[in-house]
């Protein structure tokens, strides 16, 4: 079925018929939100599992192809085997928060994208052109932050954390809504779960009497990225971090 409103529905009243106790679903860049809300909605228990691990389930069942019926084959023993621990319920303002923070991610992308070009460029009618692209994209991400502050002071609990978050030299307004929005878990879970589910947790690599380095990857590269700059301005300025 398509994901579409009408495939929504139907998939709804598919799972009323069955009955599940647990739906997992793959994170599929935010495509899987609407169906996921919808499905919260009605009272079902749902998981949105990073996709890579999915693949490595996969790979490790000896499964290599991939179509879509193998694909919803290995996410069903994925779910029966693992058991994945249901994601927070997605309200409205939770998948308009996630839709501005995506939104000015590809704003960023592609202001870098004409800021390149115009170091490439000689002509001065194509360097005009690149600037009022630039002055237009700056524009917008000025007006998506702005969106992205209105939509967390309207939940009592993500403007708490996100002030409580600003307070920690090194983190800025704009990381900050980042965290809430990225890492809902954040206040949940135990330090070494969230360091784990950031990819910053440094993993053994040992085997018998051989000691391999500790190495950190994994978990959301996307936050871990955006809290680089942040985590080398706290080596600075955050006492604790410093030290």
């Amino acid at each position: 079925m398509k994901n579409t409103s009408k495939g929504i529905d139907h998939c709804v009243k598919l799972c009323h018929e069955l009955s599940p106790e647990l739906i997992v679903m793959e994170a599929t860049g935010g495509y899987e939100t609407h169906l996921a809300s919808h499905l919260q909605a009605e009272g079902f228990a749902v998981a949105v599992v990073n996709p890579r691990r999915i693949r490595d389930f996969a790979r490790a069942l000896g499964k290599m192809a991939k179509t879509d019926k193998i694909d919803a084959q290995v996410i069903a023993k994925y779910a029966a085997t693992l058991e994945p621990m249901p994601t927070k319920f997605i309200d409205s303002n939770s998948r308009k928060l996630k839709a501005l923070v995506s939104r000015r991610k590809q704003l960023l992308e592609m202001h870098t994208a004409e800021a390149n070009r115009k170091e490439h460029a000689f002509d001065n009618e194509v360097k005009q052109s690149i600037e009022a692209i630039v002055s237009a994209i700056e524009k917008q991400i000025e007006n998506v932050d702005k969106e992205i502050d209105n939509a967390i002071k309207q939940v009592p609990e993500l403007k708490q954390k996100a002030e409580f978050l600003q307070s920690i030299p090194g983190i800025g307004k704009i990381t900050a809504q980042m965290i809430v929005t990225e890492l809902p878990e954040l206040g949940i879970l135990n330090r070494r779960q969230i360091a784990a589910l950031v990819g910053v947790a440094p993993m053994n690599r040992d085997s018998g009497i051989f000691r391999g380095k500790r190495m950190t990857g994994g978990g959301r590269r996307h936050v871990r990225a955006r809290l680089f700059l942040p985590t080398l301005v706290a080596t600075q300025h955050n006492p604790v971090i410093k030290t």
